[in-house]
């Protein structure tokens, strides 16, 4: 299965945002008093944004073990460690995935904190 995607705080994502930014600005919204101006205003923003999601987004495939926390970090460390095969690129990788986990953890903890202010959602035993 594939999906296309953006990563959150990636170059990617900055670059779709400035791009899609810079043709909203350059969109013509004088044109807003009739019906037929407002379709054509509502098609030119729906092909910019569908344009700067074809240009930027990275096509993935999903399987049941990806994982979120996956970075290109992590897969250059796996990479290195497939290449050598040496027991220190292997703790390396280690190191790098207990790193990325880390953040990626730590991040949504934070974002569940503060968006829902209930840390209890964040335990599975705890139900409505």
């Amino acid at each position: 299965m594939y999906r296309k995607v953006l990563k959150q705080d990636s170059e990617e994502e900055a670059a779709f945002l400035l791009s899609v930014s810079e043709g909203l600005s350059q969109l013509d919204f004088s044109a807003l008093d009739s019906v037929a101006g407002l379709d054509m205003l509502s098609e030119a923003i729906s092909g910019l944004f569908a344009d700067c999601w074809a240009t930027y987004a990275k096509r993935i495939t999903v399987t049941s073990r990806s994982k979120e926390w996956w970075n290109n970090e992590c897969r250059t460390a796996l990479e290195t460690y497939r290449q050598t095969r040496e027991r220190s690129d292997w703790s390396s990788f280690r190191s790098t995935t207990r790193q990325a986990k880390r953040q990626f953890f730590d991040n949504r903890i934070a974002e569940i904190a503060s968006t829902n202010k209930r840390p209890w959602d964040l335990m599975s035993w705890v139900k409505q």
